[in-house]
């Protein structure tokens, strides 16, 4: 029975190391073809972030290959940077950039329904702590709550509940 366990584990760990390896092929394979495929105009972001537009590629040398890239506007000013093609991750494409959009929308949707959910939930919790009080009654608290009594009032309330007492 050990044998069985030790082999199953066994088998569990050459074939995780396996597809490991064929997902890193399949990266790099897709990162080869990604840079193969680079003109300059392109839209690019770098692996720290950074987003520019693809000025000049140079082979620097037979594995060297470097790309310009230029970030900034006219306005606010342009820069220039060298980078060396493994820092490129993606190239960013309209369509790229709509989905990007779609999902922040979504995303900030969302939000605005989870808050105006919450938002409600909370009136609903503070309208069932609000104590509805009947004005024809008085308590010994609200009572004890007023500093100066007014007979005028008492005697029109008391009159009132008698009334409504004859009626029935």
């Amino acid at each position: 029975m050990e044998f069985i366990i030790i082999g199953v584990v066994a088998a569990m760990m050459v074939g995780l190391v396996f597809w490991q390896a064929r997902s890193r092929k399949r990266m790099s394979q897709n990162h080869e073809q990604m840079v193969h495929n680079m003109r300059p105009g392109m839209r690019v972001r770098t692996v720290s972030g950074l987003i520019g537009r693809i000025v000049e590629i140079r082979e620097e040398a037979p594995q060297f290959t470097t790309i310009l890239l230029e970030t900034g506007t006219d306005k606010g000013g342009k820069s220039f940077l060298l980078f060396d093609i493994g820092a490129i991750s993606a190239v960013i494409d309209d369509e790229m950039l709509q989905r990007a959009r779609e999902e922040k929308a979504r995303l900030d949707a969302e939000k605005r329904i989870e808050d105006n959910k919450r938002e409600a939930e909370q009136r609903i919790a503070d309208a069932k702590t609000i104590p509805v009080v009947d004005p024809t009654v008085t308590t010994d608290s609200q009572a004890n709550s007023n500093d100066s009594f007014d007979a005028a009032t008492f005697v029109e309330k008391s009159n009132n509940t008698r009334n409504t007492k004859k009626r029935k």
